[in-house]
């Protein structure tokens, strides 16, 4: 549980986005970001895999 928060803070921290939306798109399969937000973090997520893809997150 400790890991995960340590996660989501540094998406939220690196991306620019609140650590209250990055906690509730983990949580809630069903929200989708603002299409602003989807790009930080996917931006973010891509330094660690760039192959990553929003649409294997929401359907965007």
């Amino acid at each position: 549980m400790k890991q995960e928060r340590r996660r989501q803070q540094w998406v939220a921290e690196k991306s620019k986005v609140s650590r209250g939306t990055i906690s509730q798109l983990a949580i809630d399969d069903g929200r989708l970001p603002a299409y602003k937000n989807a790009i930080k973090v996917i931006k973010v997520l891509r330094e660690i895999d760039p192959s990553i893809r929003a649409d294997q997150f929401w359907d965007i």
